[in-house]
């Protein structure tokens, strides 16, 4: 074996060394900042282990309230509404709706944005 052999097999065995170091290093660090964030998830989540259930909250009265009774109204009109929403059949569409072309794309929309839209009202088949 020749010298400058023996320098180019320590130089390869050097640089694959530091290599395997640098990426056991990069893993570890890795490995450790998901298991720290996962524990951070957990506490915010509130799923702590031996976590107690928290006591039913009383109902507040402040600022908080009104918003939080504002929510249910607008929950309560919701339901109402899907309650009575159905699906259209075909040929019982609501008057005024036209198609209308807006520059190169066809849309469906009422007569008044078409034109507000600077649209062309097209004859529905």
């Amino acid at each position: 074996m020749r010298a400058a052999d023996e320098w180019g097999v320590r130089r390869f065995l050097a640089i694959v060394l530091c290599t395997g170091l640098a990426l056991a290093n990069t893993g570890c660090w890795v490995l450790g900042e998901l298991d720290k964030s996962n524990a951070d998830m957990d506490k915010l989540a509130g799923r702590r282990e031996g976590a107690q259930q928290a006591p039913e909250a009383a109902p507040a009265s402040g600022p908080g309230a009104s918003a939080t009774a504002a929510a249910g109204e607008w929950a309560e009109k919701a339901r109402t509404w899907w309650a009575g929403a159905r699906t259209l059949t075909p040929g019982e569409g609501s008057e005024g709706i036209v198609r209308c072309r807006i520059g190169s794309e066809e849309i469906y929309t009422q007569a008044t944005e078409c034109a507000a839209r600077r649209g062309q009202p097209l004859a529905s088949n």
